[in-house]
């Protein structure tokens, strides 16, 4: 059924992290050179990935807390529309829960850093009995970071865009 011979097993894909040294090396390198290459691969591409991210997490947290400052800045003036206040407050909430996730990007792209390294390290020094998959574990927490990525901005669109629809139709006429 399937795969060749009746007692015949199709091959199982054994993880990365699993595999045995090949004997033949098609760099060439030695095992201590393999080592050094994985550990510095590692720490750059964890650095790299962190810093990026770390940045971007930064960028939600300054757009939905400044918005959320000039609101604040808007309604401290005098002659503001009654109407706006009900609209500034979702707002600020919404811009509130934009910077939350914000906050929440930010451990998740350390968490997915440290899986990361645990993943490379355990490739290195394998230990028996040790079935934690650290490369899932990454993949999970770098889903999760995309996620509140998402919702920090759906937070500061539908925040803009309730705000904007309030002040175009609260706005007074212009006197003549």
């Amino acid at each position: 059924m399937g795969y060749g011979a009746k007692n015949e097993r199709a091959p199982q894909e054994v993880p990365m992290a699993r595999r045995p040294r090949r004997e033949n090396n098609p760099r060439g390198l030695t095992h201590a050179q393999e080592i050094e290459f994985a550990t510095v691969r590692s720490h750059k591409a964890s650095e790299i990935a962190y810093n990026l991210c770390k940045d971007i997490s930064q960028t939600c947290l300054v757009i939905n807390g400044g918005a959320a400052t000039a609101i604040l800045a808007y309604l401290a003036k005098e002659d503001v529309d009654p109407v706006l206040y009900q609209s500034a407050a979702w707002s600020l909430a919404l811009y509130g829960a934009g910077a939350f996730f914000s906050a929440l990007m930010m451990f998740f792209i350390m968490q997915t850093a440290d899986w990361w390294n645990y993943f490379w390290y355990d490739s290195l020094y394998p230990e028996d009995g040790d079935e934690v998959d650290y490369q899932a574990g990454a993949e999970k927490f770098h889903f999760w970071y995309y996620v509140t990525f998402g919702l920090a901005m759906a937070c500061f669109f539908f925040a803009s865009g309730n705000l904007g629809y309030s002040l175009v139709h609260a706005a007074k006429p212009l006197a003549p």
